[in-house]
């Protein structure tokens, strides 16, 4: 082999090594939880992707047992994490879960899973006790959300807790489309424009009808406060409902 050509063979070797090294230096999230992650294939877990989260440079943490709170909470974060990430390639989120106190069980987890139809990678009880990253923003209570970039650095974080998580969904959602408002009861947006993203909120449910007016019966009338009666068929404002006994009976 000629000097050139040996030249020319460490040259490629060494280029190959650099782009190696700056992609794996450019997603260390990605490198640390490869191969830890499972996503949730029928009603089984199965590894996911090694490089799942490759590319992803924003990167929700969302800390969460089978509880009854996060219970409340998954639905309205899976609703968004839907929408979220068919829009945004650079987005993921990454389920981490944590002990329930009252009964700790893999099992447990599995199920709550399936049928909540989770669609995001999870890092399980036992990875998650390995990985720093997991470990490094972990809070005493759930659920839990928190945002980092693709080298790890915080860039949303909120106290844990239901409310707090919603809002660090709020502000996750500003981050990823900084066009983000609330709905306007005027449309001025161009229809070619992206919608932007909402935060799912579960309306209030509506109030009871009030109970209707008995109707009135074939030997009933209304008298309006002039004293004057009127037949069933027509109730005038105001009018009072009175009902008057059946010929052949006693009293009036």
């Amino acid at each position: 082999m000629t000097g050139s050509k040996r030249f020319c063979y460490a040259g490629v070797i060494l280029a190959l090594g650099a782009i190696f090294t700056v992609s794996s230096w450019a997603d260390p999230v990605a490198d640390e939880l490869s191969g830890k992650l499972v996503v949730r294939q029928g009603n089984d877990l199965v590894l996911a992707p090694p490089d799942i989260l490759v590319g992803k440079t924003v990167i929700a943490l969302y800390y969460s047992t089978y509880g009854p709170i996060c219970r409340k909470f998954t639905p309205t974060l899976l609703q968004f994490y839907r929408a979220a990430s068919q829009r945004f390639p650079n987005f993921q989120l990454v389920m981490v879960c944590r002990y329930a106190p009252a009964s700790p069980s893999e099992e447990e987890m599995r199920k709550y899973i399936v049928e909540t139809g989770m669609t995001w990678p999870i890092l399980t009880f036992g990875n998650a006790a390995n990985v720093p990253l997991a470990q490094k923003f972990a809070a005493s209570s759930v659920p839990h959300l928190v945002i980092v970039d693709a080298e790890g650095n915080k860039l949303i974080a909120t106290a844990p807790g239901e409310d707090a998580s919603s809002l660090a969904l709020e502000n996750l959602a500003k981050l990823l489309d900084p066009s983000f408002a609330t709905p306007s009861t005027t449309a001025s947006a161009s229809s070619a424009a992206p919608s932007p993203i909402q935060i799912p909120v579960t309306p209030a449910p509506s109030p009871a009808p009030a109970a209707p007016s008995p109707p009135a019966g074939p030997n009933d009338y209304y008298v309006d406060g002039q004293g004057t009666e009127y037949m069933p068929g027509y109730q005038p404002r105001g009018a009072k409902l009175m009902h008057r006994a059946p010929a052949g009976t006693a009293g009036n």
